[in-house]
Formats: C-alpha cells, sequence, structure tokens
C-alpha cells in the first residue's frame, strides 16, 4: 500500500489541471486563466490537507481475544491525536485473513486535539487457523478525496480462531452395567444416575431442576447441579480422518471442516464430563499421526488448538484406524468421524467390537457437500453397503447438534 496516492477522483482533478492548462496557454485569456488557477489551487490544496491529515496520530492495539469461528471477535484498538489541531475522519485497516471482511476497515471518527479513543473493532470470524498480525494502517486523505494518505504501524499480535463449536445438552456418552477397575484394583466411579454422591457440577439444559445443589448455587451465583456416581466409567475415543483425496475443495463448507466442527463439539462437549477422553487423527502439517489423552479442561484446550489449525493429509483411513485398533482400550466408546467408507473399516469395526468397543460412526462423504442446488438424489450418499453398524451420513445441511444427541 502506498503512503500517497492520487485517488480515482484526484486523477481526474489532475487531467482537468492539465487540460486547463493547456486551453489557457493556446488562448491566452483571463477567463481561461482563472479556471487553470482555481483547478490548481484545489488540487494544491488538497494535497496538503491529505498530507496534513493523519500527521501526529498514534496508535497502539489493545488485548484482543481468541474465539471460535462463526463468532465476532474482538480487536480494539486504541487511537490518540498528539496535535494541537482537531483531525479529521480516517479509516484503520488491517488485513484480516480469517474474516469475511479481509481489508478489516472500520471508520474512525474525528479526533479532537490530545484525545484519546479506544476503537471496538468487531469482525465476523469464518476461517479457523492460528494468524500473526503485524500491521496496522491509517488511511486518511483531504475533505474533497483527491489523494490518499496512508501511514502503516508494526505491531504484533497472534490470534486463534477455534472451530465452531455447537451447542449439545446431552450426548450418550456414558457405557451402562460395565465396571472397570484402576491400577489399585478399586472400581473407578464417573458422573452418571447411580445412588452414591460423586460431584457437583454447573447446571445444563437437560438437567432435572431436583438435582440442583441450593448451597452451590448461592454460593457461586450460577445453576449448580448434583451428579451422582455411575456403576461404569468410560474412556471415549475420537477417530478424525483427514484423508486428502476425500476431501471437498471449499476450504469453509468441504466435508473436512465439517468433521473439524463436530470433532470439537464432541470435545467440549466430554471434557466437561468425569470420562477419560483420547483424540486420534493425522495432521498434514506434520505428517504424523497425533495421539492427545487426559481429561479436563487442559486437554480441551490442547484438543481445541489442535483443531484450529490441523490439515488434511496423505495418511488413508485405514492407517489410522489400525491405530485406534491399538490404542483404543477395551470397553470404550469410539466417535469415529470419516470423509468415506470402504470394505476394510467393516473388518476394523468388528475387531473393535469383539474387544467391547462401543462405535459411533459419522460418515461425511464428499459428494454430501456441494452447494445444496448442486447436490441431486444420484449424487448424493447413502446408507453404507459395507458394514453392518448403522452410519450417520451426513450433508452439507446437517445439524451437528441433532447428530450428536442421538449419538
Amino acid at each position: 500500500m502506498l503512503p500517497f496516492s492520487p485517488t480515482a477522483r484526484g486523477w481526474t482533478m489532475i487531467f482537468m489541471c492539465t487540460a486547463s492548462l493547456g486551453v489557457s496557454l493556446a488562448n491566452i485569456n483571463m477567463a481561461t486563466g482563472l479556471t487553470a488557477a482555481c483547478f490548481f489551487a484545489v488540487l494544491a490544496a488538497s494535497f496538503a490537507m491529505s498530507i496534513l491529515s493523519i500527521r501526529k496520530i498514534d496508535i497502539w492495539r489493545s488485548p484482543g481475544s481468541d474465539c471460535c469461528a462463526g463468532d465476532r471477535i474482538i480487536l480494539p484498538v486504541t487511537v490518540r491525536n498528539m496535535g494541537k489541531l482537531t483531525r479529521q475522519a480516517f479509516v484503520i485497516r488491517e488485513k484480516l485473513l480469517f474474516s469475511d471482511n479481509p481489508l478489516g476497515s472500520v471508520a474512525v471518527e474525528p479526533l479532537m486535539p490530545g484525545e484519546t479513543r479506544l476503537i471496538k473493532r468487531e469482525f465476523n470470524a469464518v476461517r479457523r487457523g492460528t494468524y500473526k498480525l503485524e500491521k496496522l494502517y491509517i488511511i486518511g486523505g483531504d475533505p474533497a478525496g483527491l489523494f490518499r494518505r496512508v501511514k502503516s504501524f508494526r505491531i504484533k499480535e497472534e490470534i486463534t480462531v477455534y472451530p465452531e463449536i455447537f451447542p449439545v445438552s446431552w450426548m450418550p456418552i456414558f457405557r451402562k452395567n460395565t465396571i472397570q477397575a484402576s491400577t489399585s484394583g478399586k472400581p473407578i466411579g464417573v458422573s452418571g444416575l447411580g445412588e452414591d454422591f460423586f460431584g457437583v457440577r454447573e447446571y445444563r439444559s437437560s438437567d432435572s431442576m431436583r438435582f440442583i445443589h441450593w448451597k452451590a448455587t448461592a454460593r457461586l451465583k450460577k445453576l449448580m447441579v448434583r451428579e451422582f456416581e455411575s456403576h461404569s466409567t468410560v474412556t471415549l475415543c475420537i477417530v478424525l480422518d483427514s484423508e486428502k483425496r476425500r476431501t471437498g475443495l471449499n476450504p469453509l463448507t468441504n466435508n473436512f471442516e465439517y468433521l473439524v466442527k463436530t470433532a470439537a463439539t464432541i470435545c467440549n462437549y466430554v471434557c466437561g464430563m468425569y470420562c477419560r477422553i483420547m483424540f486420534i487423527s493425522s495432521d498434514g502439517r506434520s505428517g504424523e499421526t497425533v495421539i492427545l489423552r487426559g481429561t479436563g479442561t487442559g486437554l480441551r484446550r490442547e484438543i481445541l488448538d489442535m483443531l484450529s489449525t490441523i490439515q488434511t493429509s496423505s495418511v488413508s483411513l485405514d492407517h489410522l484406524m489400525e491405530t485406534a485398533e491399538s490404542a483404543a482400550p477395551p470397553n470404550s466408546i469410539l466417535y469415529c468421524l470419516t470423509l468415506s467408507e470402504n470394505q476394510k473399516l467393516s473388518d476394523h469395526f468388528d475387531f473393535m467390537m469383539q474387544r467391547g468397543v462401543d462405535i459411533r460412526w459419522i460418515s461425511a462423504p464428499m459428494e454430501n457437500f456441494f452447494a445444496p442446488y448442486q447436490i441431486s438424489n444420484k449424487s448424493k450418499a447413502s446408507y453404507s453397503k459395507y458394514t453392518v453398524i448403522p452410519p450417520g451420513i451426513i450433508d452439507i445441511n446437517s445439524n451437528i447438534s441433532k447428530v450428536l444427541t442421538y449419538g
């Protein structure tokens, strides 16, 4: 971006000045001379005013925050007029690749002498990822709009846009009538609908009012409910297929992005529960298969950090399922999020089911994620023909919350 340049209107004025000068030289008289002088006077005044328009204006970033795709992100900046004269309105611009407004332009009203003002810039975040923000631009000009003056500031900041997370009031994630022992031989309890008190957690819309813990609610000033120990424990595994050749071309609405949102929604829900979690996927950035395991909010942040930057890879679904076969413990629940299906998948499922793994399969075929008017009944993928496990076949219009609620 050039520090100083004429606008389209400015080039028109320059042409008119040149033309009027030529006419006045060819036909010397007072009228043509005054006309040319007026044009040049306006041009010179506009030039001087544009040069001074953003003089002695300083800018710096205020702390911003990360967000999820689909939400509004706030990137505040503070501007100050260090001069003794009022500065006219100007524009703050920044390249924001994650936003639906990639130029990130925000207008600022005139600043009084010595005035400091906080500008709360808000944008729609539509693309997940980690972004390094470096340059801010202040763009000013003259009242006639003939010239544009640009001043850049190198102020670094890094933000993360996590995948879109959908609200889920309840998911069927606990196995019943299964007892599993710890290393000491003592059965491990998890939250459920048993008889023994387990702990207190924040209220969810699916909770019954009779389980509200009023003392904790009064102390924390938000609804808290009692949880009771279930007679089983569970490890929940999430396998995310990232095979590049099975992924659609649209970077925002392809089938892989849909499964990333699904995985993020599952992780956001289950990391708040009392269960062990395992996440398995292949990241195209490193080319390695990643296995994350643990419990609680720390693991939630770790998984979401990975999902915010994960890319498609050359690792096949069969190789990923082989990893899941050796990593997923017996009597666990497996959410298998795939971009395709094949005959070998049935063999993987049979082997894991023999070990007591409860499989919930969500399939997002590439042909289901074109624009709605491009999807015909013939091209839309249907029920699996390779395995007896009923898959959840989803498309570009599927509701993630409902898909997960029904397991």
